[in-house]
């Protein structure tokens, strides 16, 4: 019986360094599938930034991650199913996957840049759930 292996952060190489998920389609209710890729904001990478609302913890769900599984909260997950496409990739950057949240030192500079990375989006969208 094969045994899922959970998803490992790679290390952010430089200072204007980020991380980016690629959404891979699917359709509702499929299984959360991204890509986690690294970039540089001198790169100028075209994304789109979600903010929303991290939820309850209750109720955790699922996101296959660089092959692995992740740990997503249920609004988190919601709000990928509601925006993923049927037949294409989407760029995004979202603070509760891109950012090594155990990483104390990383979520320090990450949070630093937030206004950067949020005003450097081509497109902000605010979830509420």
């Amino acid at each position: 019986m094969a045994t899922e292996v959970s998803f490992q952060y790679q290390p952010l190489t430089a200072d204007d360094s980020l991380r980016l998920v690629v959404l891979q389609p699917g359709n509702k209710g499929d299984n959360i599938n991204c890509h986690l890729v690294h970039t540089r904001h001198c790169e100028r990478p075209l994304y789109e930034a979600l903010s929303y609302t991290w939820g309850s913890i209750e109720n955790p769900r699922e996101a296959y991650t660089n092959g692995g599984l992740m740990t997503i909260r249920q609004n988190f997950w919601d709000a990928l199913q509601h925006l993923r496409s049927p037949h294409e990739q989407r760029v995004l950057w979202i603070d509760a996957i891109c950012i090594d949240q155990h990483n104390i030192a990383e979520r320090n500079h990450q949070v630093g840049q937030m206004r950067s990375i949020y005003s450097r989006a081509e497109t902000v969208i605010v979830w509420l759930g």
